[in-house]
């Protein structure tokens, strides 16, 4: 019995090793996404010496009850896999959002003609607040917004000693500005048309 619940953990970490093993790739190629300036050499030679490490530890500390360790990896491993994704959804938002001009009253409300800073961001979200929600961009604004606090941190712990980091988060929290004025631009525009549908309605 003892030799039968030795044998089933070990072929759960064995599983669970190859998935950390995977995801560690998917969040490494991100990353040279998000900073094609770093260089990633020494942290795919890390990855590389993952597996047989992980499978080493399992055939020699599966039998003294050593899953919590492996555990512990997986959890921190997924829950960068996890960020990964969120910070992926959240910057194809941003750069379909790039493609939309700005009306001339957006504009002249928000003051953003040619770039966005991310210093206007919060005025922009009050205004965005002032006006009914599209059951649309609900979500979308909620996600730029946790990504916007997330870039905020990174500017104020990670990119400070890095020039090149810093003038990234930078760029990206004008980025999230503008997707904000553009999703002010297009509550107006629905604002408008409940507004005209309701004037329909009472004639």
């Amino acid at each position: 019995m003892l030799k039968l619940r030795e044998t089933r953990t070990r072929v759960i970490q064995f599983v669970l090793s190859l998935g950390v093993y995977f995801s560690a790739f998917a969040v490494t190629y991100a990353l040279r996404n998000l900073f094609p300036h770093f260089q990633m050499t020494y942290f795919a030679q890390a990855i590389g010496f993952f597996l047989p490490f992980a499978w080493v530890y399992t055939f020699w500390h599966a039998r003294h009850g050593g899953a919590s360790m492996m555990a512990t990896v997986i959890l921190v491993v997924s829950l960068a896999a996890l960020l990964q994704f969120f910070i992926s959804y959240c910057r194809s938002l941003i750069a379909a959002s790039a493609k939309q001009p700005l009306s001339v009253e957006v504009q002249e409300v928000t003051g953003i003609t040619t770039g966005a800073r991310g210093e206007d961001y919060p005025r922009v979200m009050q205004l965005l607040q002032l006006c009914p929600e599209r059951p649309q961009d609900r979500g979308e604004v909620r996600a730029v917004k946790g990504y916007f606090q997330l870039l905020q941190l990174m500017r104020a712990t990670l990119a400070r000693p890095l020039p090149s980091l810093h003038d990234w988060t930078e760029f990206q929290l004008g980025q999230c500005t503008y997707f904000a004025a553009v999703a002010l631009d297009r509550r107006i525009a629905f604002s408008r048309e409940m507004l005209a549908a309701q004037l329909d309605d009472s004639l």
